[in-house]
Parts: C-alpha cells; sequence; structure tokens
C-alpha cells in the first residue's frame, strides 16, 4: 500500500541512456541533417546553372531558387529545434546539444542564402 498509483494520461520521461549511444545517435542526425541540406543546395545550385545561360528569364528562375532554398533552410531548421526539444526531453544531452550545433549552422547556411538573394 505504500506505492502511489500512476496518474492515467500522463507521460513518462525516459530513463537515461548510456553516453555512448547518445553521441552515436546525436552524430547519426547531424549527418542527415548536413546530408540533407548538401543534396538541395547541391541540386538548387545545378539548376541554377543550368539556368544561368536563360538570360533575364534564367536571372528571375535562380532568384526564385534562392527563395525557395532558403524556405527549406528555415523548414529544416525548426525541423531540428523540435528534434532537440525531444532529445532534451528524452534526456539525451549530447544529442541535443549536436542538433543545437546544427541548428547554428543552418542558421550561417541562412545569412549566406540572404547574402547570395541580395
Amino acid at each position: 500500500m505504500d506505492e502511489t498509483p500512476s496518474r492515467p494520461g500522463r507521460l513518462r520521461r525516459p530513463a537515461r541512456t548510456g553516453t555512448g549511444a547518445d553521441v552515436a545517435l546525436g552524430l547519426l542526425l547531424l549527418l542527415l541533417v548536413a546530408g540533407a541540406l548538401v543534396a538541395r543546395l547541391f541540386d538548387s545550385g545545378m539548376e541554377g546553372w543550368a539556368r544561368s545561360y536563360d538570360g533575364p528569364a534564367g536571372q528571375e528562375a535562380i532568384r526564385r531558387l534562392h527563395r525557395r532554398d532558403g524556405d527549406f533552410i528555415g523548414c529544416e531548421m525548426a525541423a531540428v529545434l523540435v528534434l532537440a526539444a525531444v532529445a532534451a526531453w528524452a534526456r539525451r544531452p549530447w544529442t541535443a546539444a549536436l542538433l543545437l550545433l546544427a541548428t547554428a549552422g543552418l542558421v550561417a547556411a541562412l545569412v549566406a542564402q540572404a547574402h547570395l538573394s541580395a
């Protein structure tokens, strides 16, 4: 009779995990974020290079590509921040820290993209 019943509908936090598994998950997610960004920017770069020979219409298409890339980086940054919050809730401090590092890199990419678009 010493046990208190758990409240229904309440989320329980997971137990802490080992540091090695935490760091491995963080590095995996960091590599996935970087890979998605590099793949997207490579695709846009190739399309922009092809459009650079189209004259004024190509320049407008390049500007649209830059805006689309900025939108993609912003959405990816929001998703990474949500993943960092989930990692912090799940008591994975290294994963959360590496995802925040990925967010800092995405902020730098967004700033660089804004300078390209201007």
